[in-house]
């Protein structure tokens, strides 16, 4: 008798055992596949991408301020991995970046995302990217690109 609830509670053991190891834990989280449109925008933006123009616009401001006296220096250079290489006179290294589900926005991450872009234009050849400052200076930074 003695054997016997030994055999059953090694076998009980052993079951719960092979349940747990073979479960999968509940905080582990499947990696996310991208959207269709991710996809799309990724290959699109994959390369290197010189600056073509900035504009900044002040709400205080009547006109505009542009920038367009940028030489093959400064770029941001995007890979499929999502690593963005920058090299620009307000932004200088590495980052990370991801499109939102629908693509719509752009985040660059270093490490946290510091800058949400909204996507205008995202062409094989052309992009354009806005951003809304809201801290002091509060102003639109609009930011054109090219391959």
């Amino acid at each position: 008798m003695k054997r016997l609830k030994l055999l059953l509670l090694a076998t009980t053991i052993v079951a719960i055992g092979l349940t747990t190891s073979c479960r999968k834990k509940k905080n582990e989280e499947a990696p996310k596949v991208d959207t269709q449109a991710q996809i799309e925008a990724k290959s699109k933006i994959t390369g290197k991408w010189f600056i073509k123009k900035a504009v900044f616009t002040y709400p205080n401001t009547p006109e505009p301020v542009i920038y367009d006296h940028y030489d093959a220096t400064q770029f941001y250079q995007f890979s499929s991995d999502g690593n963005l290489l920058i090299s620009y006179e307000e932004k200088q290294g590495t980052f990370t970046y991801k499109f939102s589900e629908d693509a719509s926005t752009l985040s660059i991450f270093n490490p946290h995302p510091n800058d949400v872009y909204k996507v205008k234009v995202l062409t094989a050849t052309n992009l354009v990217i806005e951003k809304e400052h809201t801290i002091d200076p509060i102003m639109t930074e609009e930011i054109t690109l090219s391959k």
